[in-house]
């Protein structure tokens, strides 16, 4: 993994821009062009701090950008916790780069961020996805029906949680 930068643009709108990735996103909308893809990146890296990081996530040999995964960091009292987020370009799925993320960057955010927990949500359809998070020690801990007007009106939407390590 390593940080998203402006020259990722290209890269990110031919990933992001296939609606079977999309269609799986809360947030993103397609089409999701060249001129988006530099606009989100230049929003991300503005706010880029101790609450908000987005890292890429890479294929080993060939350098190439495969998807992304981030955290939005809030305080609750004396706590930090952050959401978590992640997608990754359909010539990837099923290789096992989402739980590779993962694997890598929660151990991140829990030290240098300085996180005690994590939530995460996934539409109830996206079995791979909670699979991702279960194989990365997120237990499920309720459904809930979201609106979701760039999805069609109310979804069904999986919540899981991490707690840091004792």
């Amino acid at each position: 993994m390593r940080a998203l930068e402006i020259g990722d643009a290209a890269a990110v709108a031919a990933l992001v821009s296939d609606p079977e990735v999309i269609k799986q996103t809360i947030s993103m909308t397609t089409p999701f062009h060249e001129g988006e893809a530099e606009r989100w990146i230049r929003q991300e890296l503005e706010v880029e701090d101790q609450k908000h990081r987005v890292l890429v996530v890479e294929e080993v040999r060939s350098k190439a950008l495969v998807g992304t995964v981030s955290v939005h960091v809030k305080r609750r009292f004396l706590r930090r916790w952050g959401t978590i987020g992640y997608w990754i370009g359909k010539p990837y799925w099923g290789r096992g780069y989402g739980t590779q993320a993962l694997k890598a960057f929660v151990p991140y955010c829990f030290d240098v961020l300085e996180i005690s927990r994590f939530q995460a949500r996934v539409f109830e359809s996206n079995q791979a996805s909670q699979r991702v998070l279960e194989n990365n020690g997120f237990r499920r801990t309720g459904r809930i029906r979201l609106f979701v007007p760039k999805r069609g009106g109310w979804r069904r939407i999986l919540l899981y949680r991490l707690k840091k390590p004792s």
